[in-house]
């Protein structure tokens, strides 16, 4: 699930530049991929002076970077690294909450409500940000999670 989050980064950062900042960040992207990328290893860091800001990335978030720049710079070219999958997702979650689905905010609202009731052990800090996000904007839900506790 990291590389949907990093991938939908990405693409917030690519939408917020012009077309030459967009080339420019590819290009980096792709320098530091041609060193190699350990994308499993979460120690092994990387400096993109171009992502917000000047950031330091791991591996994985700089493979996300050029990813998502290939697929927006240059359709249909082999990236050398397939997150079709992960980038299907992630297209969704870019842009905020206004993209997600009808069914996607029942899920979210789902879990939003049982995350109350009985929080999960190692529900992941991004996947609780994205439900209180949802709620947020939805308006009201948090207030009626108590319809769906039980009395101990």
């Amino acid at each position: 699930m990291d590389a949907v989050s990093y991938l939908s980064s990405a693409l917030e950062v690519y939408r917020g530049l012009d077309l030459q900042g967009q080339k420019q960040l590819l290009a980096e992207a792709a320098a530091v991929g041609q060193k190699g990328l350990a994308i499993n290893d979460p120690q092994q860091m990387h400096q993109l002076r171009l992502y917000q800001g000047g950031a330091t990335l791991s591996a994985l978030q700089v493979a996300c970077v050029y990813y998502v720049g290939v697929q927006l710079l240059l359709p249909g070219q082999d990236a050398g690294i397939d997150f079709a999958r992960e980038y299907e997702l992630a297209k969704g979650m870019a842009g905020g909450v206004r993209r997600l689905s009808a069914a996607g905010c029942m899920q979210v609202l789902h879990c939003h409500r049982l995350f109350l009731v009985s929080p999960p052990r190692g529900l992941a800090p991004a996947a609780a940000q994205l439900v209180l996000a949802v709620v947020s904007a939805i308006g009201g839900v948090a207030g009626q999670a108590g319809d769906h506790s039980t009395a101990a």
